[in-house]
């Protein structure tokens, strides 16, 4: 499943866009003018996450891949593990200093990082016994709230 999302930070100077296969794009004026990072293009781009000043971004790749830019976009590596290799991520979300990081992948998988996204480590989800397929994500600026909806509409909570 291919899709896009678009960030920016909290002044809105720097956005970032992900399209369902044109690439990644990034605009530092506001909107006006974007450009088109290179290889981008057909890359199944499922989520994307900014940090109030657009220095770290994150985005999640269908396919177990977790990239991330800690210069404003000018430069991204992928910082996948062994643990996220061939998941389907779903979405990513980032606390405004862009400290902590969490990216949900489906069936069931929630993963955190709280070194700007250098390293993910799997969580576990308690108390389901089903597995659920995620839908969204969405964190507080602090990172200690957290909300994730299903696709079967359920919403799961957590707040440490």
């Amino acid at each position: 499943m291919c899709s896009s999302d678009l960030v920016m930070s909290a002044n809105g100077k720097i956005q970032c866009a992900t399209t369902s296969s044109d690439g990644l794009f990034i605009s530092y004026n506001y909107g006006v003018y974007w450009v088109k990072l290179d290889g981008s293009e057909n890359i199944d781009f499922e989520g994307i996450a900014i940090s109030a000043d657009g220095q770290y971004q994150t985005t999640v790749i269908n396919g177990g891949n977790i990239f991330l830019s800690s210069d404003y976009g000018v430069d991204w590596t992928n910082v996948s593990q062994p643990n996220t290799i061939d998941l389907s991520f779903v979405d990513v979300a980032m606390s405004s200093n862009g400290q902590y990081q969490t990216a949900i992948a489906n069936p069931s998988l929630i993963f955190v990082s709280n070194d700007y996204g250098s390293t993910w480590r799997e969580t576990p989800l308690e108390g389901v016994s089903d597995l659920v397929y995620w839908s969204k994500i969405a964190m507080s600026s602090t990172g200690k709230y957290q909300t994730i909806v299903t696709e079967g509409s359920k919403i799961f909570y957590s707040s440490n």
